[in-house]
């Protein structure tokens, strides 16, 4: 090995050595790992190589990291599936001397997981979940004001990544390249540029999925508005111009000095005389594999073998394949893009046959002639023109598919007589010279040097494309809502009008106390105009949510896209406005989402919208839900006409760092003492706060009046009878131990948990079982038809500080619905309600008060509906305003 000659970036003499030595020890090490995998059969038919363990050649370049460009962001369309292989190869040309970032949704629709040949790659990959431009546009939008980047490189022209880009841009006022490996509209029926015209006269539902045919030939029409092009072949660049970068591969990494071919061929089972045709990728038809195919057929020659690396999901590509008894082919997994060297140096040769006809062979440059090239194999293509210049510096042999079988044959005897050692030599050769990260990171360099002269504001058509997608989303949100719009009850300064301050992110969207207030507090008059605002974030926390996500109706997702419609002021309703300060320290004038650079700018904010609202201080209430931290300086800067505190629980008692406990603390105990009126679901919290705030008055929680005519939500309709169900927060108050014991008592009924925030360790068990569902987060708006679908509602609970302190609202509700309840035994429940709910505290008992439930369901009767009567929300409201009449 360390006679064979250097590759040109080697680092100096005494280092290479060091290198070298260490490189054969984590190769060794590696192909014993190998060798330990069950070795494949020869059989006449398609063979499948069974998963085998993972196995990362990890080799060290020799790249000096300078990172003293900045910060980049590299953009794929879809990080799901292959568009992020070229996406890569950017990352990988810039992460020398920039911090870099891989960015890019996830649609559904394509999967939820990174791109496999990456996901366990050291790289910094950033994705989010999302089925529409619904999710896709808040998610995005949180990405790109969340960051300040100096370039960003859009992968591919399709809106996903070129509209991030342009956000990105507009944001951080960096270069923005557009990166184009393909005709992105060789893959749809009509490849016609559009003009922005036609897809905004195509309504917003050509926005939905905006990944589909004319946003796509609409991006195609923006290419020359960004700052610079990349191409990765010639075709391309004769098309759209701009700067050649290849698909690139470290010429020190990816170099058959590093692997041992032996050990290599044995662990993948290919004999020593056999030749191996080694196919790594997507197999598709236009791609050639039943050129291969057809001809090992007729060859019938054991002595060749083609291996496809690579899942083959397509029942057609798989029977196809079948068909060919006489070839041998063996299907192996996909493999990670660290394994794909072991792969490739195995080989014999690299078959590339692409369909001539097919309009994606005339522009792609498949990345499997980098790879292949950089272990000298000879790679067999057809007469395409994106490897016109290929073919003349001898890194391809291109042939005629029809002599297919005899370049076959001519390869195995220069595989005999040892002259395929110089052909692989020229080929590694053009490898250096074409394909390495040398020349193809100074050729990006250039682009970007480019790019870096250009405007720091958005062209204009770029300004246009962002303003029509948002004006898209906002037009699709609001036929969903059907809002009324905003009036109020009368005119003048006199009127009465209240801003609420709650301490989370989630207004709206689980019928909260909170939402519940203002709801009723609008419906009787009691104010005018409600102005709301949910906790204040930082921005970077706000894409956190995207990332976090599980999918568009998880937790996050819905508070990411509530949070976002409330800045664009889409949660506003007839008479309440919903805002959120969010602050970052890159605030600029043309961000959409922040509104300060730091939390001191809070107070000033809010006085601003409620001057936007036309609310006046000395006229309104301001109410607000401890623990707001920043609520003790809005009022030294606002002079409300009164405040009122409304505590729902102590968070004293939650599970957190003590330094954030500390500042809970605090928090109430500045909050308080500013109250006029103090308020409170139960009365351990009045025990428990009664030190600080003085008198508190005690209204518990109630329900809003049951739905009628609720239709079972379908992803009930299939779920088998009985139904007993849970609906509410899954972290530290429930009783999992409990509820997994009461299920395996149980196993003829189903147990089925709406809610989000459990842990996977606390759940871990639980979820094995075929009788317990999981459905995540079910919006408000759907909650009361899932309760009507149940047989039984539970409240297994925790007795701990925080349920001890706790007004469950999921009993009213629950109670509400006209379901038969079990629960633990639980405090702070009304009296009128505790005669219609059973209680235990075991699994024996919790089992059995549930049978009990099924046999002899909730009667409603005179005694039920005088209950439901006194829980009723607009009851509970009326208490509260003769308190605040009082104290006026």
């Amino acid at each position: 090995m360390d006679s064979k000659k250097k590759p040109a970036n080697s680092p100096l003499p005494n280092q290479a050595g060091m290198l070298r030595r260490n490189l054969i020890e984590v190769n060794r090490w590696a192909m014993e790992v190998y060798e330990e995998n069950e070795r494949l059969k020869n059989i006449s038919t398609i063979e499948t190589s069974k998963p085998k363990r993972k196995v990362k050649t990890i080799i060290a370049a020799p790249h000096a990291a300078t990172k003293s460009r900045g910060r980049a962001a590299v953009i794929a369309w879809d990080m799901a599936h292959n568009p992020v292989g070229r996406a890569m190869v950017i990352y990988d040309l810039l992460k020398r001397d920039y911090e870099v970032e891989l960015i890019g949704p996830l649609w559904s629709r394509y999967g939820t997981e990174t791109w496999e040949p990456i996901l366990h790659s050291d790289r910094k990959i950033r994705g989010f979940r999302v089925e529409t431009l619904s999710d896709y546009y808040p998610a995005a939008l949180a990405f790109a004001e969340s960051e300040k980047y100096d370039l960003v490189v859009a992968c591919k022209p399709r809106l996903p990544s070129l509209l991030l880009g342009a956000m990105i841009k507009r944001h951080s006022k960096c270069p923005l390249l557009i990166d184009v490996d393909d005709f992105e509209l060789s893959f749809f029926k009509n490849d016609n540029t559009a003009e922005l015209d036609e897809l905004i006269k195509a309504g917003p539902e050509a926005l939905i999925e905006p990944y589909e045919e004319l946003p796509t030939r609409v991006c195609n029409g923006f290419i020359q508005h960004c700052d610079a092009v990349l191409v990765s072949n010639v075709v391309l660049r004769n098309k759209f111009g701009g700067y050649i970068v290849r698909h690139a591969r470290d010429e020190y990494i990816f170099s058959s000095e590093h692997y041992d071919r032996k050990k290599a061929r044995k662990a993948i089972g290919i004999k020593p005389d056999e030749f191996a045709l080694v196919f790594v990728g997507t197999a598709r038809p236009h791609k050639g594999i039943y050129t291969v195919a057809s001809t090992l057929d007729k060859m019938a020659d054991d002595r060749f073998v083609l291996h496809i690396v690579g899942d083959i999901n397509n029942k057609t590509i798989e029977n196809k394949l079948k068909s060919y008894k006489n070839a041998r082919i063996i299907i192996h997994p996909s493999c990670d893009f660290t394994e794909l060297p072991h792969y490739i140096v195995a080989a014999d040769a690299v078959p590339l046959l692409q369909d001539p006809k097919h309009v994606i062979s005339q522009y792609q440059i498949p990345a499997k002639i980098s790879d292949a090239a950089a272990f000298g194999q000879p790679i067999l293509t057809t007469d395409v023109p994106p490897l016109a210049d290929l073919k003349h510096m001898g890194v391809v042999k291109v042939i005629d598919p029809k002599t297919l079988r005899a370049e076959l044959l001519s390869l195995i005897s220069r595989k005999e007589d040892g002259s395929i050692t110089k052909m692989s030599a020229n080929i590694r050769a053009g490898f250096d010279a074409e394909f390495g990260f040398n020349v193809n990171r100074e050729r990006l360099y250039h682009a970007i040097n480019t790019a870096s002269k250009a405007p720091a504001e958005l062209s204009n058509p770029l300004k246009e494309l962002l303003q029509h997608v948002k004006n898209t989303y906002i037009t699709l949100e609001k036929e969903k809502k059907k809002s009324e719009p905003k009036t109020r009850l009368k005119s003048g300064k006199d009127q009465q009008d209240l801003v609420m301050f709650w301490k989370q992110n989630d207004t709206g969207l689980y019928g909260r106390r909170s939402d519940m207030v203002m709801k009723q507090l609008i419906k009787t008059g009691s104010v005018n105009l409600i102005l709301q605002f949910d906790a204040s974030m930082e921005i970077r926390a706000l894409a956190r949510l995207a990332e976090e996500s599980s999918g568009p109706n998880s937790h996050q997702a819905l508070v990411l896209k509530h949070t976002v419609n409330n800045q664009l002021g889409l949660s506003d309703q007839r008479r309440c406005s919903h805002r959120t300060f969010i602050h970052s320290k890159e605030h600029n004038n043309k961000s959409i989402l922040t509104s300060g650079k730091n939390i001191e700018a809070y107070p000033a904010w809010v006085k601003k919208q409620m001057k936007a609202e036309k609310i006046h201080p000395k006229n309104t209430i301001a109410w607000v839900y401890p623990v707001v931290m920043d609520f003790p300086e809005i009022t030294k800067a606002i002079p409300f006409k009164m405040v009122v505190s409304d505590i729902v629980d102590d968070q004293r008692t939650f599970k957190t760092q003590p330094s954030m406990r500390k500042k809970i603390e605090t928090s109430y105990e500045a909050t308080l003492p500013l109250s006029d009126i103090v308020l409170t679901n139960c009365e351990s919290i009045v025990d428990a706060f009664s030190p600080i705030a003085g008198k508190i008055h005690i209204v518990p929680n109630g329900t809003e009046a049951p739905q009628k005519d609720l239709v079972e939500p379908d992803f009930l309709k299939n779920i088998k009878r009985p139904i007993v169900g849970y609906v509410g927060n899954l972290r530290d108050r429930v009783d999992w131990d409990l509820l997994d014991e009461t299920a395996a008592r149980l196993p003829n009924m189903n147990f089925v948990i709406i809610g989000g925030g459990e842990r996977e360790v606390d759940v871990e068990k639980i979820k094995t079982r075929n009788n317990v569902i999981f459905l995540g987060v079910v919006p408000y708006k759907d909650v009361q038809a899932c309760m009507a679908s149940f047989d039984v509602a539970l409240v297994p609970h925790l007795s701990t500080e925080l349920t001890k302190r706790m007004n469950p609202l999921k009993v009213y509700n629950y109670f509400a619905s006209g379901k038969p309840i079990v629960s633990t035994e639980i405090a702070n429940v009304d009296l009128e309600l505790r005669q219609f709910i059973k209680f235990a505290n075991d699994p024996d008992g919790f089992a059995a008060a549930i049978r009990d439930s099924i046999e002899t369901p909730l009667i409603i009767d005179a005694a039920y509906k005088k209950a439901l009567s006194k829980i009723m929300w607009k009851n509970r409201i009326k208490i509260i305003t003769e308190i605040m009449l009082k104290i006026a």
